[in-house]
């Protein structure tokens, strides 16, 4: 999964500072930069789903990765995550969970923002 270019800036950036040795080998993530990672099982099915509700798969990744909330799906009672797509649209994903790291898409589309 590709992590932004935003955070990846970030990441060097702190990387230079004296907190940091920039020789080690080990990459260190400052606290609040870290994506959680998972494995999305895309369908063409699903992936045409969202096409009609005008949402990406990176679109579907970023609101599951990164949600302003997290809750369950009134109506299908499945794990759901709102927040927003790269070009700012509020969207809400609807998931499953098939174990900690993998994730099956089922829906999305786009919400009206919370005030």
């Amino acid at each position: 999964m590709a992590v932004p270019l935003t955070c990846l800036t970030c990441i060097l950036q702190a990387r230079r500072t004296a907190a940091y040795n920039v020789n080690d080998p080990l990459i260190i993530i400052p606290r609040g930069l870290e994506m959680p990672y998972f494995v999305f099982i895309w369908s063409d099915e699903i992936v045409q789903h969202l096409r009609e509700h005008g949402i990406s798969q990176s679109d579907f990744e970023q609101v599951v990765c990164r949600p302003k909330s997290k809750g369950i799906s009134r109506s299908s009672n499945l794990p759901s995550a709102w927040g927003w797509t790269i070009d700012g649209r509020y969207i809400m994903v609807v998931y499953e969970e098939l174990d900690e790291i993998t994730i099956l898409p089922v829906t999305a589309f786009e919400v009206p923002e919370p005030h």
